[in-house]
């Protein structure tokens, strides 16, 4: 079986591909549809990506606390909040800056 697992990146899409006869194969695309295009024949695609945002009322999503609470110390610190609905809201890395700040200030302050 052929399988990637991807992860969106300052350079557009990080890929890891493990194939048939396990080997493994890290890769850079500057979009996800070069890299579908690279490679058709992937048996298993894998996605990092949030599904639902936590907004500020509830600003932890109980997925995120579940997971770190199942990997335990020092594990736990791996999994880490999405942006606020605002932030992707928000115009420009100038809006967006001050606002993930402040979201980051309150996620860190409700672990503890």
């Amino acid at each position: 079986m052929n399988v990637m697992s991807v992860d969106g990146c300052h350079a557009g899409w990080f890929a890891i591909f493990l194939d048939t006869r396990m080997r493994c194969f890290a890769y850079c695309y500057e979009s996800f549809s070069e890299l579908w295009c690279q490679h058709p024949r992937i048996d298993l695609l894998l996605i990092d990506i949030p599904i639902g945002l936590p907004h500020r009322l509830k600003p932890n999503r109980q997925c995120d606390l579940e997971a770190r609470s199942r990997l335990g110390k020092p594990r736990s610190s791996s999994v880490f909040p999405p942006p606020s609905r605002a932030v992707f809201q928000a115009l420009g890395y100038k809006g967006q800056l001050p606002m993930r700040m402040r979201w980051a200030a309150r996620v860190a302050k409700a672990r503890r």
